[in-house]
């Protein structure tokens, strides 16, 4: 996974001062003597830069109703005086790869460490830090693009040992039993991070658990999977108690609480000619996909630690761990499926969204359908004309009239018939949908 090849190189540094608008750029050129590459964990599959932005961050992904995949970030922007304001920005893709920005800004001058969340009714809500009131806050949207402040603040620091500096980088996620969970850090009078947690009935009022989640840790992608684990990926772990790992890891619990930190890196960087210079992967996001779990990061270079610099491949990329739908996968020929298959949903249980695959070896007409337990129509996902390929329909717990439905067991029913030999397919499956 080459990143920067062996070459000399300009780095570009801007540092600002704290409240006066005072900024300065440094230079260096530094010489790499053999290619350095990202290393990728076994089993995630590297993709390549999705978005040029060299001062993105903190990203944070959702999908929409359509399938289609937003992205938000924290947009570090120089303003003619010289200070930097950091505006929430957003980007569109059909498919998770190819984005394009969105005009105008979600919110502007205060976009902190924001995290998207896309609420039952179909509303969405970007928790954010505000730094100066030493508080997270929230925003509340219909579409997703014109945010509204909400009232209050929905985790301020309570002046703790473990909150004295502040609070900042709310990740929340939704629990089976339609309760909220937020993994956030906590800012100790030393700037030291540690992951804490709150949880919510309604994501606006807020109680803290007691303990601590992981004691050594930056902000963490949070992510349920189908057997009820929780993961985080995070990073700015320690090593030797000395220095920080360049990379970030996952860390696993069965109850949200505690967790068992994972063998390796999911991402490791790579050092920089200056002792403690790196060039770091930072601020995951994770997001369900049907290949597999889709991880989203941030790229940049670092000097001690504690300085953002900018690189030639500075950006967002993106990894995927992917995971087998369909152990009857048809094998492809020329590029096309074989035969017609239809394959299990992912994630399954699954909330609110899953991904149905399916395989069609010659054009033709297609029909996927879900039903309740009862035999009713709830849905139809598919009824079109569509030409041989791999497919995957998304479906995000609604029925036709676009109504939530209730968590139980459902099943997605398959019909197809090629135009030109005429031969037909049909096959259902069983999901579970859980709230």
């Amino acid at each position: 996974v080459p990143i920067l090849p062996a070459g000399t190189y300009e780095w570009c540094v801007e540092a600002s001062g704290p409240g006066n608008g005072f900024t300065q750029t440094v230079f260096w050129e530094f010489t790499i003597e053999a290619d350095q590459s990202l290393s990728v964990a076994e089993g995630w599959f590297y993709e390549g830069k999705r978005i040029d932005a060299p001062y993105l961050f903190d990203v944070t992904v959702v999908r929409l109703d359509d399938g289609r995949i937003r992205l938000y970030g924290e947009d570090a922007s120089v303003e003619e005086n010289g200070g930097i304001v950091h505006n929430v920005v957003s980007y569109l893709s059909k498919e998770g790869l190819t984005f394009q920005k969105e005009d105008g800004f979600r919110l502007l001058g205060m976009g902190f460490d924001p995290f998207i969340v896309k609420l039952p009714d179909g509303t969405f809500r970007l928790y954010y830090t505000d730094q100066q009131a030493k508080a997270i806050r929230s925003a509340r949207s219909e579409d997703g693009l014109d945010f509204t402040l909400e009232e209050g603040d929905r985790l301020l620091s309570n002046g703790s040992e473990y909150e004295r500096s502040g609070v900042q980088g709310p990740k929340v996620i939704q629990l089976s039993d339609g309760t909220y969970r937020m993994y956030y850090s906590g800012i100790d009078e030393n700037r030291h991070a540690r992951q804490l947690s709150a949880t919510s009935s309604d994501g606006l009022h807020w109680k803290r658990e007691e303990g601590v989640r992981w004691p050594d840790a930056g902000d963490g992608a949070p992510y349920l999977d189908p057997n009820g684990m929780t993961h985080l990926y995070i990073g700015g772990l320690r090593q030797d108690g000395l220095r920080w790992i360049n990379g970030f890891f996952e860390i696993t619990s069965t109850d949200g609480l505690h967790f068992t930190l994972g063998a390796a890196p999911i991402i490791k960087g790579y050092g920089h000619p200056f002792e403690a210079d790196e060039v770091n992967p930072e601020d995951p996001a994770v997001i369900v996909t049907d290949q597999g779990l889709r991880m989203y990061f941030a790229l940049y270079g670092s000097i001690g630690s504690e300085t953002r610099g900018i690189l030639p491949e500075s950006g967002i990329y993106s990894v995927l761990y992917q995971i087998k739908t369909d152990i009857n996968e048809p094998l492809e020929e020329n590029g096309l499926p074989n035969h017609f298959s239809l394959g299990q949903n992912f994630p399954n249980p699954f909330n609110p969204t899953t991904g149905i695959p399916y395989w069609l070896p010659t054009e033709s007409y297609l029909d996927v359908t879900v039903y309740d337990i009862l035999g009713r129509e709830v849905r139809t996902l598919v009824s079109d004309i569509k030409p041989a390929g791999t497919y995957s329909a998304i479906w995000d717990g609604k029925n036709e009239l676009g109504q939530v439905v209730a968590s139980g067991v459902y099943f997605y029913a398959m019909t197809a018939k090629s135009l030109g030999d005429r031969r037909t397919f049909q096959k259902i499956h069983k999901m579970t949908l859980i709230k």
